[in-house]
């Protein structure tokens, strides 16, 4: 205890003890969540006799012509044995119902609806999503939307080979195509929906449910209607895969399928601003989830910024103890410092990376410290913004 005293002191030894903790739990964290999100990425093949019959519905907007017709193709080809698709024009648009006239002329089982253009004050979304799961005629439905392509014609099997007597709900994953998103902040962009979609994707491993990808999700129909649908939430024009998923999820009724053959690819126009629209979207419907979710994570940034606090605190002691002449204590406070600091980064950079590659998302490393700091920063600057939006002006 005196050797402890006289060298580095016991205020310095509690906050390398405390600097070791923090950067420890968060490795930890961080890795179990790549481990989760293995385990949903390796799902064993099922019997294809045993699959179960499938409504696809794919939401189109009158800015999804071009893509609805690249993409409908892609599902009507789906490599499944008994599936149906209807496609909701959300706009009643001429671009749509022309694109749907010659997709049918190619598939002529390809179903369809629209949602009148005098409906109003109400989510679209949501209201295509209740349209398709009326008009289906199978009990599981999967929803999508027209912006989505399969990247491979086994998608519907890697979604529904989770169906079973105890499953209700398959959680899947879509991104952006990477490839076409070169404007400027992109890469933020790639670290953000990392981040996020690997927090929701692995609390649904973990059998805590707090949000779905809208864009690959499926679920069965009775329980859609048993849960009289998204009546809960008829008041907001979002939240059809965060607050409704959160609604419908038990400990045991879902699961997560992230296999490639699973994973959709979303092809916008403009991915800065759809990006933008889709944080806003997030922060608001986030207020009306649980406040122990929000604490969660809110006790992570504070864990992340204390650590990042204790570790430059910690190497600055070390430089003002060499600096007066205290060479050894000068070694112990900031050469520990500084290997633990090294140390948690680079288990968050390796961490980081493999989850990315699960998510087909492009590789990052020098730029991942500098968006790990701002990001909370960020978020909390849009969470400000979406308090003073108007939930009527979004679809």
């Amino acid at each position: 205890m005196d050797l402890i005293n006289a060298t580095i002191g016991w205020p310095a030894l509690a906050g390398l003890l405390a600097l070791f903790l923090l950067c420890l739990v968060q490795s930890v964290l961080f890795f179990r969540r790549k481990s989760a999100l293995d385990k949903a990425s390796a799902g064993e093949e099922a019997d294809l006799q045993a699959f179960p019959p499938l409504t696809v519905v794919v939401r189109a907007t009158e800015f999804d012509a071009a893509c609805l017709e690249r993409n409908i193709p892609l599902i009507m080809n789906q490599d499944y044995p008994d599936f149906e698709v209807i496609v909701i024009d959300m706009d009643e648009s001429d671009e749509i119902g022309d694109a749907i006239k010659r997709l049918t002329a190619q598939f002529p089982q390809l179903r369809s609806t629209f949602i009148p253009a005098s409906s109003f004050n109400v989510s679209k979304r949501k209201l295509a999503v209740t349209l398709g799961l009326k008009a289906a005629t199978h009990d599981i439905a999967v929803v999508t939307s027209a912006v989505c392509a399969p990247q491979s014609s086994d998608w519907l099997r890697a979604i529904a080979r989770h169906f079973d007597d105890s499953t209700d709900i398959v959680i899947g994953y879509s991104h952006a195509d990477y490839a076409q998103d070169t404007s400027a902040g992109h890469r933020y962009r790639v670290f953000d929906e990392v981040m996020e979609a690997s927090r929701y994707l692995a609390a649904a491993c973990r059998k805590r449910t707090f949000r779905g990808n809208g864009n690959n999700i499926a679920y069965r129909k009775d329980l859609f209607f048993k849960n009289k649908g998204f009546a809960e939430t008829l008041c907001l024009k979002y939240g059809d895969d965060d607050l409704f998923v959160k609604q419908i999820a038990t400990r045991d009724n879902v699961a997560v399928e992230l296999s490639s053959d699973s994973i959709l690819k979303e092809d916008y126009v403009d991915y800065a601003e759809h990006f933008r629209m889709e944080r806003l979207h997030r922060c608001f419907t986030a207020r009306f989830l649980k406040a122990g979710l929000r604490w969660r994570n809110n006790v992570a940034v504070t864990a992340f910024y204390l650590a990042e606090l204790l570790a430059w605190a910690g190497i600055a002691y070390g430089i003002w103890l060499l600096w007066s002449g205290r060479m050894v204590e000068a070694a112990v406070v900031g050469g520990i410092c500084i290997l633990l600091y090294l140390g948690y980064w680079i288990s968050f950079v390796i961490a980081f990376r493999g989850v990315s590659r699960l998510l087909q998302a492009p590789a990052l490393l020098f730029t991942l410290p500098v968006f790990r700091l701002v990001r909370p920063m960020v978020n909390a600057m849009q969470r400000v913004a979406a308090k003073s939006a108007k939930n009527y002006t979004w679809e």
